[in-house]
């Protein structure tokens, strides 16, 4: 932990791939295996470099890594499918202090809302099978803003959605790219990294760096 928030937030702003769900990893399996099928070799790097971005931003990392012709629409919808049957099959896998942290803040009277590169549909029914749901104040999902992450628009939205200003939010992150927007949209930042750690030029920047969410509640005094 390094770092400490200067205020109570108005509204907390989860991420959900890598942070809410432990879902990344599984992704990117599956999406290795589809690519393979399509003549494509996905490496780890590869898709690291594109965690967190949806739409036209995710479309041009592709097109830079694997050309124009890379048919994106076609592999995401295929492994999107594979990751919805294993989700289905096994459960949604919710990260370790998660849902605690949730119902601290809702003891709390902190409203929260998630806000992801996730299609909208999808991420509203893997917060309902985890149970979520009808704690969360809105979702807003990757296809509702024309530019994704790492720009600020996704966490503005939610702001204007709840009539809250920027610097009275505090967003849970875990890619480089999700604590790029926030910063970017003037909120405060804690990171939990998954995949890839917080790059070293934003480690001052964030508010808290922590190894779970588990953590979060005694660093916002919500015990």
């Amino acid at each position: 932990m390094n770092g400490g928030l200067n205020q109570r937030p108005d509204l907390v702003l989860f991420d959900m791939d890598g942070l809410i769900l432990d879902s990344e990893q599984l992704f990117m399996e599956q999406e290795r295996i589809v690519g393979r099928q399509y003549g494509y070799d996905m490496t780890t790097e590869n898709y690291i470099s594109t965690i967190g971005t949806a739409g036209d931003t995710l479309r041009k990392i592709l097109a830079d890594l694997y050309g124009e012709d890379y048919p994106m629409e076609a592999i995401s919808r295929e492994s999107r499918e594979r990751v919805n049957r294993i989700i289905e099959e096994q459960g949604p896998p919710v990260k370790p202090g998660i849902g605690a942290f949730m119902e601290a803040l809702h003891r709390h009277g902190i409203p929260f809302c998630i806000c992801t590169s996730t299609d909208t549909a999808t991420a509203t029914h893997y917060m309902d099978m985890a149970g979520f749901l009808p704690y969360l104040q809105f979702l807003i999902g990757g296809e509702q803003v024309k530019r994704s992450k790492p720009d600020p628009d996704i966490f503005l939205q939610a702001c204007s959605k709840a009539g809250v200003l920027p610097e009275r939010c505090l967003v849970i992150e875990d890619s480089p790219n999700g604590i790029r927007a926030a910063l970017a949209a003037g909120m405060q930042v804690i990171a939990i990294p998954d995949l890839v750690p917080v790059p070293e030029e934003l480690k001052d920047r964030v508010t808290a760096e922590v190894v779970s969410a588990e953590q979060i509640p005694a660093l916002m005094d919500l015990n």
